[in-house]
């Protein structure tokens, strides 16, 4: 049942990685990023981003809420 389950979860896993992200998994070149889902944030995250390296802006803060 577990193994069954856990090929199932597998199959229809958007990400492009496995289910868990460890602490070293974070500081790759790329993040896991269901694209579909998340494009608009993580956009915004890549913008913010871009500011600063410019020096467009010094400081940016970014809230991200989402429903569980």
């Amino acid at each position: 049942m577990y193994q069954e389950l856990k090929n199932i979860i597998e199959k229809h896993n958007p990400f492009d990685r496995p289910l868990v992200v460890r602490n070293n998994d974070i500081w790759e070149k790329h993040f896991p990023d269901v694209s579909s889902i998340n494009s608009h944030a993580s956009d915004e995250v890549f913008k913010a981003i871009e500011e600063v390296k410019n020096g467009n802006k010094s400081v940016v803060g970014i809230t991200i809420t989402a429903e569980k």
